[in-house]
């Protein structure tokens, strides 16, 4: 029986890769790219339909309930030294969930000598309450980043600005709901990336093992085997680069002043009516946005109207299971 895991959870761009790596270095600790299964609620409602249904899934894709349906399940399953045959295979030898996710993560953990595995999904924020129920001892490392600079780094991955600051608002969201559940320690990557040896090791006290100065080094990830063909290719970087403070502060090369302020003006109401801004979520983590005026409010207008569109358009195939409540909760103030 493998220990108590760990969960990482984020929005995009936030660090947690950078995190990963410096994890899976320790001698006791796996964590590999995200796997975008602990993120989807109908894998815990009935572990027969699992069965039934985990080849489809597979095949075709399952839904979260983020503010962007993100289809993606049990990807990157070769970094972990699986194959979907193999995930076929437990799931139907297998009498409950627990069992499938033990025999899951017990071969890359045999593989390399590992005892503790970890999962970097950010959007497992979404499930909190049923990973709690499934692993009760479970630690969660929430790491957060400057919205303006983890929201540009989205938007050079070819999404909006909006897309972007919405994923932001409702991901932190999520995480906060972690955060107040207990058992989940609070980083940022301004302070990762400034101070690494200080942040890991608080992070490894909090997870109940001993700090690693090796762990800094990075050189016993299996993130390297990956580089050639990593999975972000699209953040123009590898894994396994030299940590660096050069992102800091780097905004300004991808957003204008008019993305700034629309960004400073999202608000997202929640179904008890109560809206929270993006700037008062930042504020609560120690960012300081200024809410300015709106200048152009059509504009954005138009493109949260042009992001409800290309979110229907690219899960058509999901016909009558496509939440839009959540995007149309945004709004402007």
């Amino acid at each position: 029986m493998s220990e108590s895991p760990v969960f990482i959870v984020c929005s995009a761009s936030s660090g947690s890769t950078l995190l990963s790596t410096l994890l899976d270095s320790h001698t006791r600790i796996m964590v590999g790219p995200e796997l975008y299964f602990f993120n989807k609620p109908s894998v815990y409602e009935d572990f027969a339909q699992f069965r039934r249904k985990i080849r489809s899934w597979m095949r075709s894709g399952l839904l979260d309930n983020g503010q962007i349906a993100q289809p993606a399940f049990l990807a990157n399953l070769s970094r972990y030294g699986l194959t979907q045959e193999m995930v076929w295979e437990f799931a139907h030898e297998e009498n409950d969930l627990a069992g499938f996710v033990e025999r899951l993560f017990k071969v890359p953990l045999d593989a390399r000598g590992k005892h503790i595995w970890g999962e970097k999904t950010g959007s497992n924020a979404y499930c909190y309450s049923q990973i709690k129920k499934l692993y009760p001892k479970a630690a969660f490392i929430h790491i957060v980043r400057n919205p303006l600079d983890a929201i540009a780094s989205v938007v050079r991955r070819r999404n909006s600005v909006f897309r972007a600051a919405c994923h932001w608002l409702y991901n932190n969201m999520a995480c906060d709901i972690v955060s107040q559940g207990g058992a989940c320690i609070r980083i940022t990557y301004e302070e990762l990336v400034t101070n690494p040896a200080g942040v890991v090791r608080s992070v490894c006290q909090s997870i109940g093992v001993e700090f690693e100065s090796e762990m800094l080094e990075r050189k016993a990830t299996s993130w390297d085997e990956h580089d050639s063909a990593n999975i972000h290719g699209s953040w123009r970087q590898r894994p396994s680069e030299a940590i660096s403070t050069a992102s800091i502060g780097a905004y300004a090369r991808t957003l204008n002043s008019a993305d700034v302020e629309m960004i400073s003006r999202l608000r997202y109401r929640g179904m008890d009516g109560v809206s929270v801004s993006l700037c008062d979520v930042a504020r609560s983590y120690g960012y300081e946005l200024s809410a300015t005026r709106m200048r152009s409010m059509w504009r954005y207008r138009a493109m949260k109207c042009a992001d409800s569109a290309w979110h229907i358009a690219k899960h058509a195939r999901f016909a009558g299971k496509v939440r839009l409540e959540p995007i149309n909760r945004f709004f402007f103030a």
